[in-house]
């Protein structure tokens, strides 16, 4: 009897936690939906929207190149050691960045490694804050969730330094997202145990003339779904894919209108967005700039517009030598090279250095006249390389934050009020203000130096495939 209780035996939808809580269910229903919002399948969701096939693997190590090899994938890289060469992580945000790739073996010792010990035993379904709905409208459509055929949500949770479960609220909201989901789409569906307990949690106890639902004929058994813009065949919109991984299933899937509150305080930035928009041409048939993509809340917004004027600069130096970006064919003093080095650094400052208060390093005059010119043994490519590396830095802490509304105090300088303090926002919208300055300084010289307008090289970036800004 305790045994059964404790494998929630007799209802069709259970929940659990971690590795273990899946390793002794996941044995005893058809299908396991693993939960991992920060971040394995909030990544998996991203990188099957490019149409790339996920192999879970436990551990980021040796063994986890050498499986790479043996399935011909690419290996995902710690969040700190993406390169040019290697551009693919567990982060969802460099994910959108890299190139595509066909398969990818993605490493992570949560919702990675549930998925990849489930193996045979069931169906394996990712589920993040970002696809919830997707998750629930599929397992409903193929009839899981009731007693014959149950399905078990596992939140991965986090580990404490002894290995021991550390739960994680990300995952739990959503889990039960997914049940939530799941449970409109439906109602026959049975809930785990605990939400008995909860008072509305069993029962959909909206006002009747609210209910406004649609029917569809199913070999499943019948079921609501919420009013919405549908396809031909009756389903709400959204990408909805499946791929093989180790015989398994992971879905992945869109579903704005699933996204709750604390998705939109906490992973906006991190995981809304798509490929870089294509170079358009006006009636004459000239380049025209591209615009910034379409933003789905405030911090995305700002961190769109900062990664914008960040192509502008990128966009002026290419095809360049390191000997051409560092001459100054203006009235100016100023190279494209030192433009480069200069946003990269003082964005670093900002962010690194003031907002999350590690150590800022405080030159002399004379160094900070180095920081517009290049020095012996520095690269135009090294400094873009560095310029990159600084922009995801920058995307993770922003997404780190509780919110834009955190306050840090302005250090003392000449040019800084007394006492002034300012928020994670402001500091985003100078970093914007500062960059797009500089992307138009880098425009003139651009052109001082070839002839070559931001016209044009938006024109060619696009042709290169290179995301320019």
């Amino acid at each position: 009897m305790d045994e059964e209780w404790f494998l929630q035996t007799g209802h069709g939808v259970r929940f659990e936690w971690g590795p273990e809580g899946a390793r002794r269910v996941g044995a005893h229903v058809a299908c396991l939906v693993v939960v991992d919002v920060l971040s394995f399948t909030t990544a998996v969701t991203v990188a099957v929207e490019a149409g790339t096939a996920v192999h879970p693997y436990a551990w980021r190590d040796a063994t986890a190149a050498a499986y790479a090899r043996r399935v011909g994938a690419r290996l995902a890289v710690g969040r700190r050691e993406v390169t040019e060469r290697s551009p693919w992580s567990l982060s969802p945000a460099a994910l959108r960045r890299a190139p595509f790739t066909p398969r990818l073996v993605l490493p992570s010792p949560n919702g990675s490694a549930i998925a990849a010990a489930a193996g045979e035993a069931a169906t394996v379904v990712a589920a993040s804050l970002r696809n919830a709905g997707a998750v629930g409208s599929w397992l409903a459509r193929h009839g899981y969730g009731v007693r014959d055929r149950p399905v078990a949500v596992v939140a991965a949770g986090e580990r404490w330094p002894d290995g021991t479960l550390r739960p994680a609220l990300e995952d739990l909201l959503g889990a039960g997202a997914v049940v939530a989901a799941l449970r409109r789409r439906a109602p026959a569906a049975t809930p785990p145990r605990g939400a008995h307990r909860g008072r509305g949690l069993h029962r959909d106890r909206r006002p009747r003339r609210r209910r406004r639902v649609l029917r569809l004929r199913a070999r499943t058994p019948r079921r609501r779904l919420p009013r919405g813009r549908r396809d031909r065949h009756g389903s709400r919109r959204g990408l909805r894919r499946t791929l093989p991984v180790r015989g398994s299933l992971l879905l992945a899937a869109h579903c704005g209108p699933e996204l709750t509150a604390w998705l939109r305080t906490v992973e906006d930035a991190k995981d809304a967005g798509g490929p870089a928009p294509e170079a358009r041409t006006d009636d004459k048939g000239s380049a025209m700039p591209t615009v910034v993509r379409n933003e789905t809340g405030e911090r995305d917004a700002l961190l769109a517009y900062l990664e914008a004027q960040r192509g502008g600069v990128r966009r002026a130096v290419l095809g360049l030598t390191d000997e051409q970006a560092s001459s100054r064919p203006s009235v100016s003093e100023m190279s494209l090279a030192g433009l480069v080095k200069h946003v990269t650094r003082t964005e670093e400052s900002w962010v690194q250095g003031l907002l999350l208060g590690h150590e800022d390093k405080k030159g002399t005059e004379a160094d900070y006249l180095d920081g517009f010119r290049l020095l012996e043994g520095e690269t135009l490519a090294g400094w873009l390389e560095e310029y990159a590396r600084t922009g995801r830095e920058t995307e993770e802490a922003i997404l780190a934050l509780p919110d834009l509304d955190v306050v840090v105090p302005l250090p003392d300088a000449p040019w800084n009020p007394p006492g002034m303090k300012v928020s994670a926002r402001w500091i985003l919208l100078h970093l914007i203000e500062e960059t797009a300055r500089h992307a138009g300084h880098a425009d003139v010289i651009r052109e001082s130096l070839d002839g070559r307008t931001a016209f044009e090289l938006v024109a060619e970036a696009a042709q290169q495939g290179k995301p320019m800004g």
